[in-house]
Parts: structure tokens; C-alpha cells; sequence
């Protein structure tokens, strides 16, 4: 997915359908769901958590709004609240004993890295204070770059 096709909203659908994911996730732990369900929740939900991560540092951010960029962090910020909190969970609960859900386990908070990076940087993005940084080392390094701190998106 190349960033000039991606839109808002399918940014925004993503990480909504990505959170749904994630409470199901959470209901593996507290044992709502079979384990043998739970397993291909687990995959399917990594993958997602992938997916997502990927669409996110494809350039698209650098396409929205700073509106837009506010909304989808908040959405991002929910979800990697639910990721952190299945990690201990998961190792509370015994989960992690399990051979075959290890993989999952670990893609799921790879990506949990990789979703605070992205939040930072748009929250980066976002501050002011930050333009200004940027322009100042800019210039007093003389380059001859021009300042543009949207490149973090």
C-alpha cells in the first residue's frame, strides 16, 4: 500500500478493527475463549497489529491533517494501551508457556515498539516547539537545508 492511496479513513478503519482485535485478545487471557481459538485470534491479531504498523510508516501520515493526525493518535494511543497490557498479562496468566502462541506473542509486542515510535513521532509532529528545534539546528548548521519536521510523520 503506497502512501498516496491510503486514506484517513482507512487509516482510522484499520486501527478501529485493530483495537476490536485487541480486546479479543484480552478476552484469550481472562479465558472467554477456547485456547485452540484463541491461537488463531492471536495470529490473526498480530497479523493486523503488522498490517497496521506497516500502513503507518508507509508515509502516510504525512498526508492527513493536523486534526486528523490529533484523532488517529488518540485511536493509536487506546490501542497500544490494550497491546502493553496483554505482555504481562499473557506471562500472569501462563499463556506464554505455550510454544505455539509464542510467535504471535512476540510479533504482537514487536509491534507494540514499533506503535510507540509511531506515536511519538506524531506527536513530534504536532508540537510546535519541535518545528522551531528543528529549524534552529537547521540553520545554525549552515547547510543550506530547508527545515521541514514533517518528514517524522
Amino acid at each position: 500500500m503506497t502512501a498516496a492511496c491510503v486514506t484517513f479513513e482507512q487509516i482510522e478503519s484499520s486501527a478501529a478493527s485493530t483495537v476490536a482485535w485487541a480486546i479479543h485478545a484480552r478476552r484469550i487471557r481472562d479465558g472467554f475463549v477456547a485456547l485452540t481459538f484463541g491461537a488463531a485470534i492471536l495470529a490473526y491479531f498480530a497479523h493486523k497489529l503488522e498490517k497496521l504498523v506497516i500502513t503507518l510508516r508507509s508515509g502516510a501520515l504525512s498526508n492527513l491533517s493536523d486534526e486528523q493526525l490529533i484523532e488517529l493518535a488518540e485511536l493509536l494511543k487506546q490501542l497500544n494501551g490494550y497491546v502493553l497490557r496483554l505482555g504481562p498479562d499473557f506471562a500472569a496468566s501462563g499463556v506464554t508457556e505455550y510454544s505455539f502462541l509464542k510467535p504471535s506473542i512476540q510479533s504482537i509486542q514487536d509491534s507494540a515498539e514499533d506503535l510507540e515510535s509511531i506515536l511519538e513521532n506524531i506527536y513530534l509532529a504536532l508540537d510546535p516547539g519541535f518545528h522551531k528545534a528543528v529549524s534552529s539546528a537547521i540553520d545554525k548548521m549552515n547547510l543550506g537545508v530547508e527545515a521541514r519536521a514533517t518528514l517524522l510523520r
